[in-house]
């Protein structure tokens, strides 16, 4: 049943917009008039809302008592809604992984809108599994924790490098300072989802949004591997069960400056 949106019947001019848009056919066009099909299986993408014309199509009454709220929604406009393609490259060209941070706090209101990024980042079937934690009162206890675990992973490489060649040459990790986990980095988010590629889709644009607030990241593989093995760490993020890390952000002031952008290796593509 589709118990999403609502469709103002008054305001409705039958264009059959908001029902071509319906990927799963829960909203369908009789005649003239436009309905919500009773055994439709709606997604809740909200695209009918987006593309209706005329503004008939609103949030159900069950919708906003599950959270969503109309105030939430925005009109288009081409001034604040636009991006400059040659900016928007350039912001990515230039992005660095940030290991040096101020030892300066990061706003609540900024981790806020580097979550909303996330939030309205898209997902497959439109699922917004992916959930979020930010880590800033326990992350010294947390990265105590896993530095000890880390410290005992690298002595026992160190030692099988000495008859086995390795990835990586685990010796040079012994020695690494407590805050090698995360950097000084002020604070951590952590997201969490069962589809991998949609949390990494929301990472990126968090991302983006981090830089946008003068803030430097860093993708933290590291973590994402130790913490997934440590049930004390599990235990102090609260991580439901069955539940598995899968990006980290580690987010702060940089304490570098960066100058220019680098090159990369040539694009590797071909067009059929």
């Amino acid at each position: 049943m589709n118990s999403f949106i609502t469709i103002d019947q008054q305001a409705c001019i039958g264009c059959g917009m908001c029902a071509r848009e319906c990927l799963d056919h829960a909203i369908v066009q009789r005649g003239e008039q436009i309905v919500a099909d009773p055994e439709g299986r709606c997604m809740e993408c909200g695209h009918c809302i987006a593309i209706c014309p005329a503004h008939a199509v609103h949030l159900s009454a069950e919708a906003q008592s599950r959270g969503h709220h109309e105030s939430d929604i925005l009109e288009y406009d081409a001034k604040t809604f636009s991006l400059n393609p040659e900016h928007l490259l350039n912001a990515i060209k230039f992005r660095r992984s940030v290991r040096f941070y101020l030892p300066q706090p990061v706003e609540d209101e900024k981790i806020q809108q580097i979550l909303e990024a996330g939030r309205y980042t898209p997902t497959g079937v439109n699922s917004q599994g992916v959930s979020y934690i930010v880590l800033k009162e326990h992350l010294d206890v947390v990265q105590a924790q896993l530095m000890r675990n880390f410290r005992r992973i690298a002595k026992v490489a160190a030692f099988v490098e000495r008859f086995i060649k390795l990835p990586l040459k685990a010796s040079r990790y012994l020695d690494k300072p407590d805050d090698f986990l995360f950097h000084g980095a002020p604070a951590v988010i952590i997201t969490t989802a069962s589809n991998p590629i949609d949390s990494s889709l929301a990472a990126a644009n968090m991302e983006l949004m981090a830089e946008s607030l003068g803030l430097g990241v860093l993708h933290n593989g590291i973590f994402v591997g130790l913490a997934n093995f440590s049930p004390t760490v599990k235990k102090i993020l609260c991580l439901p069960r069955g539940k598995k890390i899968i990006n980290c952000l580690c987010i702060g002031y940089p304490a570098v400056r960066f100058r220019r952008t680098v090159t990369r290796n040539p694009i590797k593509a071909h067009w059929c």
